[in-house]
């Protein structure tokens, strides 16, 4: 038993429907993330955990190069330069919060016969970096807050969540408010999950419309 987390956490259906802009399929998996006390939610799998037989749009990410989602988004450039997250999750998630009332949460965690690979999680709301926190196994983690400070790191996905809203910190989300998976289990076991707020799926017109706005304002 294990983790192979890989995808965003919402808390707004407004968010869905621009994920269903960019994932076009006949059913788009969203797992309730319910628990007692804390935000509740959906998580939804990133381009990467998509079916091979499921049309992505992504085109739209290379209106801007790395540099420019950097400035866009305010986000620190090398955090997601060279490795730790990859450009697609940060230009969606932050996409995802331009539109949502609430926060985007990109979260990934790969745990594989109890033994720990890496955690890592970041934060969008309104399409600005809020926070971010990175652990792999046999190194030293990192935190980022948007104002610049560096806050001792505890527990990634639950540091970064925290900053968002404080009754997520010191929670243990792995007990069945985040599913292990988002890969083809997730997408395959599946009938799509019934959401509490059904989502109506964003046009491409519509996304690239709110994406055309968002950089206008940046510039």
């Amino acid at each position: 038993m294990g983790f192979e987390l890989d995808g965003y956490l919402v808390f707004d259906p407004a968010a869905l429907s621009v994920y269903s802009s960019v994932v076009k399929t006949s059913f788009c998996p969203a797992y309730p993330a319910r628990e007692e006390g804390i935000p509740s939610g959906w998580v939804v799998s990133s381009i990467a955990d998509v079916l091979d037989e499921s049309e992505t749009d992504t085109a739209w990410i290379e209106r801007l190069d790395h540099e420019g989602w950097a400035r866009l988004t305010k986000t620190p450039l090398e955090h997601f330069e060279h490795g730790d997250f990859y450009l697609e999750d940060v230009a969606l998630a932050a996409l995802m919060s331009v539109a949502a009332s609430g926060p985007v949460v990109y979260v990934t965690d790969s745990t594989h016969g109890g033994v720990f690979i890496h955690e890592r999680a970041m934060a969008f709301h309104r399409g600005t970096f809020q926070a971010l926190a990175s652990q792999e196994m046999n190194c030293d983690g990192y935190a980022y807050l948007a104002d610049g400070s560096r806050p001792d790191l505890q527990s990634p996905i639950a540091d970064v969540t925290g900053t968002i809203d404080p009754r997520f910190l010191g929670k243990f989300l792995f007990d069945g408010y985040l599913p292990r998976s988002t890969g083809d289990v997730f997408w395959r076991q599946a009938a799509r999950p019934e959401l509490e707020i059904e989502h109506a799926p964003l046009s491409t017109s519509a996304r690239d419309a709110l994406l055309d706005n968002w950089i206008n304002q940046g510039c």
